[in-house]
């Protein structure tokens, strides 16, 4: 075995099984090659877990300094989030979060998600975003886990090169934005302009609600603008992750 390498003693284990439940410490669970090779490049990578002594040799190529540890195949699919592990899985620092007046003053370009629950559309959402828009993310009350492991999974890691900022209810962002020049752009699946008509601000704060009962931030005329996309009469509305994408690809 790697002289560098160590197994999963049986405190980690218990560890690392209340990290997958309990996500909003310090640390991230990681799951696949891509992700761990990310968060290496982020430089958040901190130990990489394997099942088999002949892996940690091949991640040690990968990874250099990076502990290595060697889990049994039965704990290595316990600490596992996916149903079918992958070859690899990896202890990360989560990302820092801005606070949200320093985001808006260093983004153009915000994605607010208010209340979008599915960890999927959050993760999707961040992908689109960064890739379309170079985007920052505020995530909003009711929010699902940022750093959930589905959440980092739908992102590709983009999470982890993300700038975002959190807070705790629709005034704290409301004082954020007092004096500042970003508009107020909310997706609406039934009101508003179509947004085919509307010019992309020079600053903005992209709001992305729950798909069921929409945001839920209350609309001020002198900053805020309501849009819809026209579909066709057979769809009522689209995937939130999907609005955000077909917005963002307009303004792109």
């Amino acid at each position: 075995m790697d002289p560098t390498t160590t197994p999963l003693s049986k405190a980690r284990l218990a560890t690392l099984l209340k990290l997958k439940q309990h996500r909003r410490g310090p640390e991230i669970l990681l799951e696949g090659p891509h992700l761990v090779l990310e968060a290496k490049a982020a430089g958040l990578l901190r130990e990489v877990l394997v099942p088999t002594a002949t892996a940690a040799l091949e991640w040690r190529e990968k990874v250099g300094e990076i502990p290595i540890t060697v889990c049994r195949a039965a704990d290595f699919e316990r600490i596992a989030e996916v149903r079918t592990p992958q070859d690899v899985l990896a202890v990360g620092e989560a990302p820092r979060a801005h606070p949200v007046a320093h985001l808006l003053d260093q983004t153009p370009a915000v994605v607010y998600c208010d209340g979008v629950q599915d960890p999927g559309n959050v993760g999707t959402i961040i992908r689109t975003g960064i890739g379309l828009a170079g985007a920052g993310f505020v995530f909003g009350p009711k929010t699902a886990d940022r750093f959930s492991p589905k959440v980092i999974r739908a992102s590709q890691g983009a999470l982890l090169k993300a700038r975002f900022s959190a807070v705790e209810s629709h005034e704290e962002l409301a004082r954020a934005l007092a004096g500042r020049p970003h508009r107020l752009v909310i997706l609406d699946a039934h009101e508003g302009l179509d947004f085919r008509a509307v010019a992309r601000p020079d600053q903005y704060v992209l709001v992305a609600g729950n798909e069921g009962a929409g945001s839920t931030i209350q609309d001020d005329p002198r900053r805020a603008i309501r849009v819809r996309i026209p579909l066709d009469s057979r769809v009522e509305s689209l995937n939130v992750a999907s609005a955000v994408a077909v917005v963002l690809a307009r303004w792109a």
